[in-house]
């Protein structure tokens, strides 16, 4: 049985991502209009701008590129060849912990947050 973590039908996997952001574009531009208190024109993106803007970030942070690439599920240079064949380690904790601080630097955007200041994880 195959099971779907992203999904909303429960029998296959996530689809209409055209619309899905469409409606999320039309959303960012509402609120930036309201917050701007007038028309705000959002440049076109794509969910691929924001992929590439994590591994920009994540690259940013120190992140090492193995671990960027399996938080994008991404094979190349570093993922290739003989790490292909022979290295099954999943990174599971070290995604974690990137996907962690790239959230930490995405919320410091967001709140306005001084950019010297660094958080550190709990436990570190």
């Amino acid at each position: 049985m195959v099971r779907f973590i992203f999904t909303t039908t429960a029998t296959t996997p996530v689809s209409g991502f055209h619309k899905g952001r469409q409606h999320l574009a039309e959303k960012m531009s509402e609120i930036a209009a309201k917050e701007r208190g007038e028309p705000v024109e959002i440049p076109h993106w794509t969910f691929h701008d924001l992929r590439r803007t994590a591994a920009t970030g994540m690259a940013r942070l120190g992140i090492a590129v193995r671990v960027t690439e399996a938080v994008l599920n991404h094979v190349s240079g570093t993922g290739g060849g003989i790490v292909a064949v022979y290295q099954r380690h999943d990174y599971a904790d070290e995604k974690r912990a990137a996907l962690e601080a790239w959230s930490r630097m995405v919320l410091s955007l967001v709140e306005g947050e001084p950019d010297n200041v660094v958080r550190l994880a709990h436990g570190q």
